[in-house]
């Protein structure tokens, strides 16, 4: 066989995944020119995440494996609750928030529903170097178990106020 070339190889995957972009309607795009790649689950039907998961995951571990040398890969989860409600995005997100930072990639996770991600997302949230946690209401405060004081001001919900937890610390 003759040596495959990076040009090749990117042909190859952009040709794949033409084949299967019918599976991820609306707006998902991936690029190897930019430092941005979205990857965008929102309106996917739940059987293809195991599929969407394996891509996501191999187009990080890709990117790692040429920039190993480089800075740390952003890997932002806007909206985990989507990938959260299904078993192979828990298993995913939880295995990442263990084991990304080893690889070089810090992984951001994020969710506009606390009471759902403190229940779902505790196995993330406990291997988080950095947590910040904004206005909610109080039974979901008080799954946090925080200091009467700190509760408050996540019930009030202040524009640009927050708790942050880094390390174990409040």
């Amino acid at each position: 066989r003759r040596p495959v070339l990076f040009g090749d190889v990117r042909q190859t995957l952009l040709e794949r995944f033409e084949q299967v972009a019918y599976l991820f309607p609306g707006q998902t795009t991936v690029r190897f020119d930019r430092p941005l790649t979205i990857f965008n689950i929102h309106t996917l039907d739940e059987k293809w995440y195991p599929l969407m998961i394996y891509v996501v995951q191999t187009c990080l571990q890709r990117h790692r494996a040429l920039r190993r040398d480089e800075r740390y890969l952003a890997y932002v989860v806007e909206e985990a609750s989507y990938m959260l409600k299904h078993p192979a995005g828990k298993r995913y997100l939880e295995s990442g928030s263990r084991g990304f930072r080893k690889l070089g990639i810090a992984q951001f996770t994020l969710s506009q529903h606390p009471a759902d991600f403190l229940e779902d997302g505790q196995v993330i949230i406990g291997n988080a170097g950095t947590c910040f946690f904004l206005g909610m209401q109080r039974h979901t405060a008080q799954k946090l178990h925080l200091a009467e004081e700190l509760e408050r001001v996540l019930e009030e919900g202040v524009s640009g106020r927050a708790i942050m937890r880094c390390g174990r610390e409040y």
